[in-house]
């Protein structure tokens, strides 16, 4: 138990800083600036940015201006801590699980925020390879959803990062979890659709793949 919630909470730390560096991606500034209020740029103290924690205490608004501090932050730090919850930090495939994940999260805030993000994000995860199961990846399993996937894209209604991402996911999962993930992705979206009060016509769909990921990894 002590595991997973230390995992937690280091996944949502990541998480956080996964956010931090989509709003700086342009300004620069990640490693050293200290962070600040986007509307009233005051630089926020430790107690301000605990991931989670902060975003409850302070009630969804900023401590210095009051103004609301953007869900979709508590939802990428608690997706964060999800996704990180069953990897050993200990072992070198446990830091190589940890880089692959954290792009992902990466991609996924990326992908939410613009509806695409930049090709060089993908390369990190290619550190997966090496410790993929290939015989856990059926062909069987996996044609017909790739295809289904690739059938989308030429319609324009997928973008080719949803399928790269899936098959990155069949590396680290196995073909059928990935497909389980992806599955789930599907039920995320539909629900968040019918029960959002403002329905798009399109839905940026690699942070359900993600959340879907997540939750099959963690079983």
């Amino acid at each position: 138990m002590i595991f997973y919630l230390t995992n937690f909470l280091i996944g949502a730390c990541l998480a956080s800083h996964a956010c931090l560096i989509y709003d700086r991606f342009d300004t620069g500034g990640v490693v050293f600036a200290r962070s600040e209020c986007r509307n009233c740029h005051y630089q926020l103290s430790i107690l301000d940015e605990i991931p989670i924690l902060s975003y409850i205490l302070l009630h969804g608004r900023c401590r210095y201006c009051a103004e609301a501090i953007p869900y979709q932050l508590l939802q990428f730090e608690f997706l964060g801590g999800l996704s990180f919850m069953p990897i050993d930090f200990s072992t070198p495939n446990g830091m190589a699980y940890t880089i692959f994940i954290f792009f992902l999260l990466l991609i996924s805030i990326f992908d939410y925020h613009e509806g695409e993000f930049p090709t060089f994000l993908l390369f990190p995860l290619l550190l997966i390879v090496p410790y993929a199961d290939l015989t856990a990846i059926s062909l069987i399993n996996l044609l017909p959803i790739a295809a289904l996937l690739g059938y989308f894209i030429l319609k324009n209604q997928l973008g080719t990062g949803d399928l790269i991402v899936y098959l990155f996911f069949c590396l680290y999962l196995g073909a059928t979890r990935a497909n389980i993930a992806l599955l789930l992705a599907c039920l995320f979206a539909i629900g968040n659709y019918f029960l959002s009060q403002k329905q798009e016509a399109q839905i940026y769909f690699l942070p359900y793949i993600m959340l879907g990921f997540a939750i099959v990894n963690i079983f």
